[in-house]
């Protein structure tokens, strides 16, 4: 979540969990926009290329850690717009 230049990141069971994806939530806190939602997931890649869950739980002790990603899958809100489907 991101809302006027500063940033959250939270699990899927709405913990902030921000402190430890310090380098994602700063990534995103800097992006050009006013507010957005952003749905996705951190991830670390192991040596195949793939996500690595095990490599993951090492690197959240690491909250700076350069190996974590965050693979954006929505949009649901950007700068007062709300995005996805009016079932």
């Amino acid at each position: 979540m991101v809302e006027g230049g500063r940033a959250r990141a939270f699990t899927r069971r709405a913990y902030d969990w921000s402190h430890r994806y310090k380098s994602i939530v700063h990534a995103a806190a800097n992006l050009p926009i006013k507010s957005a939602i952003i749905d996705g997931e951190a991830v670390v890649l192991g040596d195949t290329g793939l996500p690595d869950y095990q490599a993951l739980e090492r690197e959240l002790g690491n909250p700076n850690s350069p190996r974590l990603i965050f693979y954006a899958f929505d949009l649901l809100h950007l700068n007062g717009a709300t995005f996805g489907s009016s079932r």
